[in-house]
């Protein structure tokens, strides 16, 4: 039974009491038969015995009818004839009733219809040989009668005998069968919920586990057999992912941090002497008292060449780590960004908007993460939009993070562009998941275009914070 699945655990206890339950309706049924059978059967001996009672009453009138009739004391022969006439026809019908004719034996059944038709009224009745009709049928129904009352007493005695051993027989038996179905859907009942909660508590402890950090995928069940096998699948499941989505994010932190580090190193150590150098070719003397224009020249162009480079560096910290984001916050450092880099005449108008408050409910690299995921979809689109105008909005709702950005431009179909072997949508999806954000790239309101959209829940915040 422990590879049943959980619906049928469940209806085995019901199903089973419903058996023997039906099991003892249809035994209850089948002795209840039996007692109609006893009843019938004494109901039917009562009938005969009273159809016999009633054909000896009836063949007494009709011998006393014929004794009148014989003695002929009497003129009104019309009322004598009228009331044979009647109990011929009651004896008839007592005598050939179902339940007294089928109990006679072949033999008296033959009697009593060969001397019925000596009895029977006609015209020119003989009373005389009716009456001794009559001491032929009356002795041979008294003897009948006094059988089926014999018969009748013995059906009585063995009714109430068998009626006393079937109700008892049904007592008993109803009693053990409701003991024995309340224990066994108790008894199922028990192994069910055992069962079940032992189940359920794996599942349980499982899902502690993960949420205190301990991050080991569940084994997964073998045999998908009910919904608790799929639920315990999907935990299995979605404990890899999560343990991929972590590894992912502590790969992009670490990357992160390695980034930062560089950028510092540059900053405090390479822009740093590049600064010294440049001030030096300032302050170098001329070789001649009067100054040398040739020389003074060169030291000029390797002044610039120095401070391009230094400006070169500067941009490669900025984007090994943006400093703006740390000091100034998300909004201004993308807008400094597009000013700084995106707001040449021959490209695309920009719109930017981005909710204050926002850099108070982000963590530093959540932060970071929207940065570089709204540049990258913003470089995206100077790439390979061909748009004329862009739009960029970042709002926060209750603890939901929401930025859309959307062009006016060519747009794309997404499963071409994923599988065309850029790294742009990539990027953005693995950032995106590595904070626990959805994406998704749909049409975009203007006339043509693209619309990108992500969403990110984030910490609750208090309008304290």
């Amino acid at each position: 039974m422990k590879n049943l699945p959980l619906k049928s655990q469940i209806l085995l206890a019901p199903a089973v009491t419903i058996f023997l339950i039906m099991g003892l309706i249809g035994f209850t049924l089948a002795k209840l038969n039996d007692i109609k059978r006893e009843n019938e059967s004494v109901r039917d001996w009562v009938l005969a015995c009273t159809h016999a009672q009633g054909a000896i009453s009836a063949g007494e009138r009709m011998d006393a009818i014929a004794k009148r009739m014989e003695s002929g004391k009497t003129d009104k022969d019309d009322d004598l004839h009228f009331s044979y006439l009647e109990q011929s026809r009651a004896f008839r019908d007592h005598l050939t009733y179902p339940d007294l004719f089928n109990k006679l034996s072949p033999e008296t059944r033959d009697f009593f219809h060969q001397e019925e038709k000596n009895v029977k009224y006609r015209d020119q009745l003989d009373p005389a040989a009716v009456r001794s009709a009559m001491k032929k049928l009356l002795p041979r129904l008294e003897k009948v009668y006094r059988g089926f009352y014999v018969q009748k007493r013995s059906a009585y005695t063995d009714y109430y005998d068998n009626v006393n051993h079937i109700t008892s027989q049904l007592i008993s038996i109803s009693l053990y069968v409701l003991a024995v179905s309340v224990l066994t859907g108790v008894a199922l009942s028990a192994w069910t919920i055992r069962r079940t909660k032992g189940r359920l508590g794996q599942l349980a402890r499982n899902a502690r586990e993960i949420c205190s950090g301990n991050l080991i995928t569940p084994k997964a069940p073998i045999e998908i057999r009910d919904e608790v096998d799929e639920l315990a699948y999907c935990m299995s499941t979605m404990t890899q992912r999560l343990i991929n989505v972590v590894a992912t994010e502590k790969v992009l932190e670490g990357a992160e941090d390695e980034r930062k580090r560089i950028a510092m190193d540059i900053h405090d150590q390479t822009l740093s002497d590049l600064t010294n150098l440049s001030r030096n070719l300032q302050n170098l003397p001329l070789n001649n008292a009067v100054p040398n224009e040739e020389q003074a020249a060169r030291i000029r162009r390797l002044s610039d060449e120095v401070e391009e480079i230094a400006n070169n560096i500067r941009n490669i910290i900025d984007d090994l780590h943006p400093q703006a984001l740390d000091l100034l916050g998300l909004e201004k450092a993308l807008r400094s960004h597009l000013e700084n880099h995106l707001s040449e005449p021959d490209l695309p108008d920009y719109f930017l908007h981005i909710d204050p408050d926002i850099d108070h409910t982000l963590s530093d690299f959540q932060r970071l993460s929207l940065y570089r995921i709204i540049l990258e979809a913003i470089n995206n689109i100077v790439r390979h939009a061909q748009c004329s105008r862009y739009e960029v909005e970042c709002r926060r709702s209750n603890d939901t993070v929401t930025v859309i950005i959307e062009d006016n431009g060519k747009g794309f179909v997404y499963s071409q562009a994923r599988h065309a072997g850029g790294h742009g949508l990539p990027n953005i999806e693995e950032r995106a998941k590595a904070i626990g954000a959805s994406v998704q790239w749909s049409e975009s309101r203007f006339t043509s275009g693209t619309r990108f959209e992500l969403r990110l829940e984030t910490r609750p915040t208090t309008d304290a914070a």
